[in-house]
């Protein structure tokens, strides 16, 4: 991908996230990152029960799917 292109994407995406922001009023720390499509069908990958490591420089970082919830029902009270 382009320098240029990633650049715009990487504008648009910081936009989406700005505007989901402002409209949830939800905040927290984020990063974006334009990721180049073997990456993300490898990140894509771990949501569906595979382990992904990621390797930097700082050392390296396991990313799993996280365990489901059981699904629960609430019974009305006196039930």
């Amino acid at each position: 991908m382009h320098l240029r292109t990633r650049v715009a994407a990487h504008d648009r995406l910081d936009a989406h996230v700005l505007r989901a922001i402002a409209e949830t009023g939800v905040q927290g720390r984020s990063r974006t990152a334009v990721l180049e499509r073997c990456v993300f069908e490898a990140l894509t990958a771990a949501t569906r029960g595979a382990d992904l490591v990621v390797v930097g420089a700082r050392g390296k970082t396991l990313l799993r799917q996280a365990v489901p919830r059981p699904v629960t029902r609430r019974l009305a009270r006196g039930a």
